[in-house]
């Protein structure tokens, strides 16, 4: 009977310890596998992927699903400007300092800076020898495609 109880108040700890933690589901990161496979865009996305998970996430999970996301929902606009679809853009509501009739050099560096400030949780050296220039290559092909559709 005693082994019982012990068995028991086991249980329970081992219930209230676990139910703190934040459980993670798999992202559905719908617009970015709405692009063809040879989209550079998609490529580079991919490569930051996998950087982060060969990483193990560089510690914070959380923090780059949060980037995926971001990253996501950029390809929403961006498949809308393939589409002509030039309203209702995620990144005016993401960057609400951008002004997308000002230079686009000023907010392709508007956007490229806060994407690298979104991953301020990866170790410097990672990030300025890989990521930042992919996240400099996003930032180009996003303009680029707004550039081509929506001007």
């Amino acid at each position: 009977m005693k082994i019982n109880i012990y068995l028991l108040i086991f249980i329970l700890i081992f219930i209230i310890i676990f139910r703190k933690y934040e459980y993670f589901s798999e992202l559905n990161l719908e617009n970015i596998n709405k692009l063809n496979d040879e989209n550079f865009l998609k490529i580079s996305i991919n490569e930051i992927s996998a950087d982060l998970i060969k990483n193990t996430y560089y510690g914070s999970k959380y923090k780059s699903d949060n980037f995926m996301i971001i990253m996501d929902n950029l390809c929403g606009d961006y498949l809308n400007f393939m589409d002509k679809n030039c309203t209702n853009l995620y990144i005016i509501t993401l960057l609400p300092n951008l002004n997308l009739e000002s230079s686009i050099e000023s907010n392709k560096q508007i956007l490229t800076n806060y994407l690298i400030e979104k991953l301020n949780f990866i170790n410097k050296s990672n990030l300025d020898n890989v990521i930042s220039s992919i996240i400099h290559t996003i930032s180009n092909l996003y303009f680029n495609e707004y550039i081509s559709n929506c001007i």
